[in-house]
């Protein structure tokens, strides 16, 4: 393709993905640890279920299982979003840490010669996450200028703040009050 869609907001996207990813293990850890305490104490558990104790581990857990059923759930699909997210995070530090873009990495640009920017894994990972800023080629509405501020019908704006011109709309007031006359 010959374009560079994130030059300035893959540090924003790995971000992300290394914050979904964390999240996920810890709604893991947490959904599992809720099911394992109460299948180990079940005497402190909040709900008072209280097993007999003869079953053994096992059916203790399984008990557990049918007392909090959605931490069940919510252990199964942040386990398997885990390992999805996570292996998507895995790759673009490997990307980050290897100086090179997806695009590069598919068409195995880099295969029979050296990377030109490639440098250490901390020289590539800052220059990556940290470079200058781009100019943002997004195209802003035209602004009204100080004139069109007095058809507005609101409070009186300061002069810093630059208003989107607009015809003002009929409120529901105006034709009540057009109904009741």
């Amino acid at each position: 393709m010959g374009n560079c869609v994130a030059k300035r907001n893959y540090r924003f996207f790995v971000g992300y993905l290394l914050l979904l990813t964390f999240n996920c293990i810890y709604g893991l850890i947490a959904c599992v640890g809720v099911l394992l305490y109460d299948a180990l104490a079940p005497e402190m558990s909040p709900n008072g279920s209280a097993s007999s104790g003869n079953g053994g581990g096992f059916e203790q857990f399984l008990h557990s299982l049918m007392t909090y059923p959605d931490a069940a759930v919510l252990a199964l699909l942040a386990f398997c979003f885990m390992w999805s997210v996570g292996g998507l995070t895995m790759y673009h530090l490997n990307l980050l840490s290897t100086d090179m873009t997806t695009n590069e990495d598919i068409k195995n640009t880099y295969a029979k010669r050296r990377n030109p920017n490639r440098a250490c894994c901390l020289v590539n990972c800052v220059r990556r996450c940290f470079p200058p800023l781009y100019p943002s080629f997004v195209r802003v509405p035209r602004l009204a200028d100080a004139s069109a501020r007095s058809v507005l019908p609101c409070a009186v704006l300061p002069d810093s703040v630059a208003v989107v011109v607009s015809a003002p709309e009929k409120s529901d007031t105006d034709e009540q009050a057009a109904l009741l006359e």
